[in-house]
């Protein structure tokens, strides 16, 4: 009962509407109420409650132990099964891309073609539907359909027009078999990237690389034979994390703009969730190009055609990125307020929260506000055990704070917070050689009794210039956890220090 009571509250009310009146269309007594429409609503009235076998059989028929029962819902579930997949339901256009509609459109009109070969044999609506299901195959790529077409076409019909002709047919279905079998190994490569990335926390780079290299090359000679669109969308996806995974920004966003027309122009590909996605990395690359304005184009553009709530957030996620890297604090504090809004709202959505609040903190630690930036370091306990980096950036920003607010007796104990985290994540390899570095750099500033002169050491110096660095293993990444760049704070809180001292001896002077 788990699962029908699962499909009739998954159905919206047009089509429950569309559904009720299926359960009754075909009653031989053509009654307005049947058992089945009885118990489609006992189910329905129950949303948080799933009734037992017992329950509905006694409803139905008073009595928990009628044998009446088990046909019912067999029958019941077949019925619904119909209903839902009813041309009404299914060709709403809000409900589907074209794509996915495309896909079970042909689908069902091949079932209906087989059902309509064996049981009737008249060959005017046969070659009609045979007509349609080879056209709606080849606009969107359904392969598999589109061969079991052409077979009953050459089986049926083909040997009615000659020899040349079944040969034709037969050179078509080879064609489309590859194109299918081209398809699928496409789509094949892309989730194995997907594994590779999301089921490794420390992928190697250059084996990466190697995978990504094999691919593309594959997919550009299956691309070269088929001229398949979505063989076409898979090879830019390869291309794309190929330049990523090399940090080269450049060519990701170039290769972004060749998907984005890959799927804007080809009705196979084009699916509003794909399309969301490519907003999202062409804005993600942006950022890391330093095009903000760019990249919050793209944000919102991404809001515009995606379809889930997670999604829609990270959406935003990245547009406050661009927005708070473009020194747009009162925009990107406003949005993050929205999101802290938004993921309060979710119930079990703590990592989200606890991040949008870390993001927040950056927000007033730009605003000079460092006693509300520690007040809501204090509510980032679910991503401060080192959960992508936030452990230690959490750890850091509150130094940050401390020591703006000259509050350094506790700079010293949470430099050794600091440590002992960073040393517990060494043993797992989780440290990173710039964490480690922004840590040796406070040491040595604690070393020197809280003296921002302690910059032109030439430990210091050379430890900054790393930070400051494109080395891959020390450069500052913007979309990372460290929202503010600790060598440009530190070099500007030097600066300052270093004005404000000038200025003074040059008053005592005068």
């Amino acid at each position: 009962m788990k699962d029908i009571h699962s499909l009739i509250h998954s159905l919206n009310r047009s089509e429950q509407r569309i559904t009720r009146a299926a359960l009754t269309a075909f009653s031989s007594r053509k009654d307005s109420s049947t058992k089945s429409l009885e118990l489609f609503d006992f189910i329905a009235k129950n949303k948080e409650y799933i009734p037992t076998n017992s329950e509905c059989a006694a409803h139905i028929y008073n009595d928990p132990k009628d044998k009446r029962f088990t046909m019912l819902k067999l029958r019941f579930r077949q019925k619904l099964l119909d209903s839902v997949s009813l041309d009404m339901n299914l060709y709403k256009k809000e409900m589907f891309d074209a794509t996915e509609l495309g896909s079970v459109k042909v689908r069902k009109k091949i079932a209906q073609l087989f059902h309509l070969y064996f049981s009737k044999g008249e060959q005017t609506i046969l070659n009609n539907l045979l007509d349609e299901i080879i056209n709606i195959s080849k606009k969107y790529e359904c392969y598999a359909p589109l061969v079991d077409a052409l077979r009953f076409k050459k089986f049926s019909k083909g040997y009615l027009k000659g020899e040349n002709d079944y040969n034709r047919v037969n050179n078509e279905i080879d064609f489309y078999e590859s194109c299918n079998k081209a398809v699928h190994k496409a789509n094949d490569h892309y989730y194995r990237l997907l594994i590779k990335g999301n089921f490794n926390a420390r992928t190697d780079t250059a084996k990466m690389q190697l995978y990504l290299e094999e691919s593309i090359l594959e997919l550009k000679s299956d691309y070269k034979s088929t001229k398949s669109p979505l063989v076409g969308y898979y090879l830019k996806i390869l291309e794309m994390a190929y330049y990523e995974n090399d940090e080269n920004y450049l060519l990701a966003l170039e290769t972004c703009t060749e998907l984005l027309s890959i799927v804007k122009n080809n009705k196979s590909v084009y699916r509003k969730s794909r399309l969301a996605n490519v907003y999202l990395n062409s804005c993600q690359y942006a950022i890391f190009l330093k095009q903000y304005k760019e990249a919050v184009i793209n944000a919102k553009l991404a809001q515009e055609v995606v379809l889930l709530v997670s999604h829609y957030m990270l959406s935003q996620e990245c547009e406050f990125n661009a927005l708070f890297h473009e020194h747009q604090l009162l925009e990107a504090e406003s949005l993050i307020l929205i999101l802290i809004d938004k993921a309060i709202k979710i119930q079990g959505d703590d990592f989200r929260l606890a991040k949008y609040r870390f993001y927040y903190a950056a927000v007033l630690f730009k605003k000079g506000d460092y006693k509300a930036v520690l007040k809501e370091l204090n509510n980032t306990l679910e991503i401060s055990k080192d959960k992508e980096g936030y452990g230690t950036a959490i750890r850091v920003l509150t130094i940050m704070a401390l020591i703006e607010l000259d509050r350094l007796d506790e700079v010293s104990s949470r430099l050794d917070s600091l440590r002992k985290h960073l040393e517990r994540n060494l043993e797992k390899e989780n440290t990173r050689r710039r964490e480690k570095t922004i840590f040796n750099v406070l040491q040595l500033f604690e070393k020197s009794g809280f003296d921002f002169k302690i910059a032109e050491d030439k430990k210091v110096m050379a430890a900054l210039q790393l930070l400051e660095s494109d080395d891959k293993v020390y450069k500052w990444q913007p979309l990372s956890s460290e929202l503010i760049p600790f060598h440009q704070w530190f070099i500007e809180k030097y600066g300052k220090k270093k004005s404000r001292s000038r200025g003074g001896l040059e008053s005592e002077i005068a």
